[in-house]
């Protein structure tokens, strides 16, 4: 049977379903193709997907939203450190998990949640299929900023002696913020971004970039602030 045919049909099928970023999908679908169909058809399909790469760039956006993820999962890992060593009833350093929660509560909120929502209100009116969710993930936006600065809080009256919790109380409650951080940033990576990728054009990735401005991560290597030292040492000593 000749199989070549199908190719495009495969890449089309495999591309549509959103899952991780296109260049990994394509390494993925070489790898299966490699192995389930004849010698050739698997660079036919791999000359196929590059093809599709070509027509449909990864916008810088993009990656800048993932770093986003990945700078806030490393900060989220710090404060769960801390937060099971309080739970195994050893010190801990409450001004690191106070800068934490610091760059967990300002820096989302300032610039890498307001330029997700142009993206994701764009995406819900390209594709209707994606509205739901995509609504539903802004709306979960202001629910994180206000858990952040609850929790923060908490820890700010922990540390000055005026809070009755328990300390099991608050390891279960922080433990329970950082899922549903977790929870949303896996959401946003294993299906809003590659949505996004196929449903909006360069213009619309230019005019969701427009929102951030010219605001740094604070933990970008070009912008580090004085303030978030003891958070870069931690951050330092975390497996790469």
């Amino acid at each position: 049977m000749n199989f070549t045919g199908l190719v495009p049909h495969v890449v089309e099928a495999l591309c549509g379903q959103g899952i991780g970023d296109r260049r990994d999908r394509a390494q993925v679908t070489g790898v299966w193709c490699a192995g389930a169909l004849p010698r050739g058809c698997a660079a036919v399909l791999q000359r196929t997907h590059r093809l599709r790469l070509a027509r449909f760039p990864v916008h810088p956006l993009a990656k800048r939203l993932r770093d986003d993820h990945r700078h806030l999962l490393r900060v989220l890992a710090v404060l769960e450190a801390q937060l099971e060593a309080l739970g195994r009833a050893e010190d801990v350093d409450f001004d690191l998990m106070l800068d934490a929660m610091t760059y967990i509560t300002e820096f989302p909120n300032r610039l890498h949640h307001p330029v997700e929502d142009v993206l994701f209100e764009q995406l819900a009116d390209r594709d209707a299929s994606a509205a739901t969710v995509c609504r539903e993930q802004i709306a979960e936006h202001e629910r994180l900023f206000h858990d952040s600065a609850a929790f923060y809080g908490l820890l700010e009256a922990i540390q000055m002696d005026e809070a009755t919790l328990t300390r099991e109380q608050l390891v279960t409650d922080g433990r329970a913020f950082i899922e549903a951080q977790r929870a949303h940033l896996a959401r946003e990576e294993a299906k809003l971004l590659p949505m996004a990728e196929q449903a909006l054009d360069t213009a619309d990735w230019d005019r969701a970039a427009l929102t951030a401005g010219e605001v740094d991560d604070p933990l970008d290597a070009t912008s580090r602030p004085a303030r978030y030292e003891a958070l870069y040492r931690a951050l330092s000593r975390l497996p790469a």
